[in-house]
């Protein structure tokens, strides 16, 4: 194969891995997984996501439920996205202080890929334990969803009967792009949603 052909194959694998990230990451999937195995694979990568894309286009997975939280106590019922960025600190600390008294059920939930195996569930789990650790008085519930940040929040929030949506406008990585979701979330969601940034976070 010439030079010529070996820059065009590689540029064609390199798109393919480009789309893949980008149509995959937008449903929910790990967007730089399918980048990686897009350039390696190149069309044979297509078949697998398209398989993937049929396994997993169901609605949104039931959350798994870390725990439950304590009973409400306000009539504001607030569902946090939380992630482990300062912007999602501070959406949370936002929530509770704005609140206050009328602060009722609090849920803290984290959105993982679906291609995240056990391994991603025990460490949002993880680190939402961590985050509940440091509200006490406050007992959140705590959840981890598979899909896309932006539209897993949303069904959860209505299907769980919250009344608020609270998330930092900065997220964490490619990995939990809550920065993007935020944007989504602001210009989609049918609930109120309380974005803060990480320059509004306590201290």
């Amino acid at each position: 194969m010439s030079a010529t052909g070996v820059v065009v194959v590689a540029a064609v694998w390199f798109a393919i891995g480009l789309v893949l990230s980008l149509v995959l990451g937008r449903r929910g999937h790990d967007g730089y997984s399918w980048f990686v195995l897009g350039v390696i694979l190149g069309p044979l990568a297509v078949v697998f996501a398209v398989e993937a894309w049929r396994h997993y286009e169901r609605p949104v997975h039931r959350p798994l439920v870390a725990a439950d939280g304590g009973r409400d106590r306000g009539t504001v019922n607030v569902l946090v996205g939380f992630d482990g960025s300062t912007g999602s600190r501070a959406a949370l600390a936002a929530a509770i202080e704005l609140l206050g008294a009328r602060l009722g059920r609090l849920t803290l939930a984290t959105v993982i890929p679906y291609e995240g195996g056990r391994e991603g569930e025990r460490d949002a789990v993880a680190a939402l334990d961590e985050q509940a650790e440091c509200l006490t008085p406050v007992v959140p519930g705590l959840k981890v969803i598979r899909g896309h940040p932006a539209k897993a929040l949303a069904a959860e929030a209505l299907e769980g009967g919250y009344g608020l949506l609270a998330i930092g406008t900065k997220g964490a990585g490619h990995a939990h792009p809550f920065g993007s979701a935020a944007t989504e979330l602001a210009r989609t969601s049918k609930l109120p949603v309380l974005l803060a940034g990480a320059a509004d976070s306590p201290g």
